[in-house]
C-alpha cells in the first residue's frame, strides 16, 4: 500500500464555533494518559471532552485544550483495547490506511498493556483520532478510552455531517451570532417554562 502524501491545510485552521444542540451527539465524556498521543505534551492525563466544532474538534482536559481542523482528519475510529492489540502484532512495520505509519502508532498501541495495568483498569472502548500535525506534516494519532454509553458512533456521524455541510454551504468558521441568539432564546423560554412548571406544582 502506498503512503499517501499529507494533504494542503487551508489558511483558516480555525475550528469555528461549538456545536450545540439537543441531539447530545456534539460531545463524548473519556479519559487520557499522556502517553496515548504521539505528540509530546499536547495534553496531560487526566479526565477528557471531546467537542465538535463546525469545522474541527477540541480535546479539552481540565483547562488545557488541543485543537484539530476538519482538515487534519485522518479518521476517527472507535476500537476496543483487544482490537489495538491485534492491530499492532498484525500491522507492526506496515503502512496503515491513510499512510498512518504503523512505527508512529505503534508507539502508543505497543504500551496500552502497561498503561491499563498501572490505572487498574480496562476501557471498555477507546477513540482513535488519527490526524496530520500542521507543522511536521506527519500523521499522528491521539487515543481517548470512554464507556460504552458514550454516544461515539453519533458523534463521529455528526463530525462528518458537519463537515459535509461546510463544503455543500460554503461555511466559513466564524463566529455565528445567529446561532448565539438562537441558543440565548432558547435558553429564556426553557427558564420560563421552568419557572412556569415549578409554580404550577406548588400549587
Amino acid at each position: 500500500m502506498d503512503q499517501i502524501n499529507c494533504p494542503k491545510f487551508p489558511d483558516d485552521l480555525r475550528i469555528g464555533r461549538e456545536i450545540i444542540d439537543c441531539n447530545l451527539d456534539s460531545f463524548f465524556d473519556g479519559f487520557f494518559d499522556e502517553e496515548w498521543s504521539t505528540l509530546d505534551g499536547i495534553l496531560p492525563t487526566g479526565k477528557a471532552i471531546v467537542i465538535l466544532h463546525t469545522h474541527g474538534l477540541r480535546i479539552a482536559v481540565d483547562d488545557v485544550t488541543y485543537d484539530i481542523h476538519n482538515s487534519q482528519i485522518i479518521s476517527i475510529d472507535k476500537e476496543s483495547s483487544s482490537e489495538l492489540r491485534q492491530e499492532y502484532k498484525s500491522n507492526l512495520g506496515r503502512v496503515l490506511p491513510g499512510g498512518m505509519l504503523m512505527g508512529t502508532r505503534g508507539a502508543i498501541l505497543g504500551g496500552l498493556s502497561s498503561i491499563e495495568a498501572r490505572s487498574k483498569r480496562v476501557p471498555i472502548q477507546y477513540v482513535s483520532i488519527n490526524f496530520w500535525d500542521v507543522d511536521s506534516k506527519t500523521p499522528q494519532t491521539i487515543l481517548i478510552s470512554c464507556e460504552k454509553d458514550e454516544p461515539v458512533d453519533e458523534f463521529i456521524n455528526r463530525q462528518k455531517a458537519e463537515n459535509a455541510l461546510n463544503i455543500s454551504q460554503n461555511r466559513v468558521a466564524g463566529d455565528d451570532k445567529h446561532q448565539r441568539v438562537v441558543i440565548a432564546i432558547c435558553w429564556i423560554i426553557f427558564c420560563i417554562l421552568f419557572v412556569i412548571f415549578i409554580v404550577m406544582s406548588s400549587l
